[in-house]
């Protein structure tokens, strides 16, 4: 993690928030935090693709937590209301990347309360394999869709 990249980002989203009544959500990927466990124990592959795959989940989910936290420190230090939103329970496959439920609800609230959601890619429940890996990039689509965001 280059943490003088993430001060400077967190540094520019507050630039950007200051003094707007703005609605904000940041989305953040898994990164190298979540990508080496993930593929260490083939976590997309669900509850059945590896031996230990409920460590692997363990230990992604350990992860990506934790850059979630980094990430919503430094947006902090910078005055901004953020707070984390991890995907882990609240989201759902049906098939892996094809969301049936979201967290989104809460997102809402939030954002309506004047906080800062942060969510990020994570491991969430899935219908047909146990579990599934959910990208950042997907969750942005979802949460642009679903929240009616506008440039």
């Amino acid at each position: 993690l280059d943490k003088a990249v993430l001060r400077a980002t967190a540094g520019q989203i507050a630039a950007l928030a200051n003094g707007r009544n703005l609605s904000i959500v940041i989305v953040h990927g898994a990164g190298s935090f979540g990508h080496f466990p993930a593929r260490e124990y083939n976590v997309q592959g669900g509850s059945r693709a590896h031996p230990k795959a409920d460590t692997g989940l363990a230990k992604t989910r350990s992860a990506v937590t934790r850059l979630n936290a980094l990430v919503v420190d430094a947006l902090i230090e910078e005055g901004v209301p953020a707070t984390g939103f991890p995907l882990f329970p609240a989201w759902r496959t049906s098939k892996p990347r094809a969301v049936c439920e979201t967290g989104l609800a809460h997102v809402e609230r939030a954002i309506q309360a004047g906080l800062v959601p942060v969510l990020h890619g994570d491991v969430v429940l899935d219908d047909d394999q146990g579990w599934a890996v959910l990208s950042g990039d997907d969750v942005v689509v979802q949460a642009c869709h679903t929240l009616n965001a506008r440039r």
